[in-house]
């Protein structure tokens, strides 16, 4: 993409590529516009992964990759984004989540809805403290919601329906307020705010953290 190459392109600190008709990739070359602050780059029909270069944006604090073709893995360089507070990455086709967003603690808000996601939540997910929104839903991520979720305090929403977990929803924090809906279409929960309980799970809290 030319836009990579116009002079003095490092200074930008907002790229806006959406609703277009136009294919591509992005090119490694993001990563030298060390200026980004926002990257809007939603409904553009790009495919392929996303480039390791784009940990290199330290100063990003909005990243919308949504509604487009990407794949593949969430790339490692993305715990250098300390500073990001919104990912909106939604409508696309990662296979699974990255063990290393629970590096990125700066975020807010978190939507990897209607990907393709695979296999467990990283119990990680839990080291982020400022997280307010989490939609993790219409995926097909498996095995238990990692008991560490509770920790996210400031969590106001949450939604897990339509995807594959089993066993209790942890119960202390946040996750109790959320309602029964949010979780719909997980056959293999149970808890006390649905209709199937738990009888055969021990209540998965954890213990507070002990005082030095």
């Amino acid at each position: 993409m030319v836009v990579f190459r116009l002079p003095n392109i490092r200074y930008l600190e907002l790229l806006v590529l959406e609703n277009t008709s136009f294919s591509s990739r992005i090119r490694d070359s993001i990563g030298n516009l060390h200026s980004l602050e926002s990257v809007y780059i939603g409904r553009y029909k790009f495919s392929g992964v996303i480039p390791f270069s784009l940990g290199n944006l330290s100063k990003l604090v909005l990243l919308d990759l949504q509604a487009n073709s990407f794949s593949g893995r969430i790339p490692s360089s993305t715990m250098n984004l300390i500073q990001l507070n919104y990912a909106l990455l939604y409508f696309n086709n990662f296979g699974e989540m990255s063990e290393f967003i629970g590096n990125m603690k700066g975020l807010h808000l978190l939507n990897l809805s209607n990907n393709m996601l695979s296999g467990f939540i990283p119990s990680h997910t839990g080291n982020l403290a400022r997280l307010e929104s989490l939609d993790l839903s219409q995926n097909e991520l498996s095995e238990e919601i990692p008991r560490q979720l509770e920790r996210l305090t400031f969590l106001a929403t949450f939604n897990m329906s339509h995807n594959h977990p089993s066993g209790p929803i942890p119960r202390g924090g946040q996750l109790d307020t959320f309602q029964t809906r949010l979780f719909d279409r997980n056959l293999g929960l149970c808890g006390e705010s649905l209709l199937k309980k738990c009888r055969n799970h021990a209540p998965l809290v954890l213990a507070p953290p002990r005082s030095r």
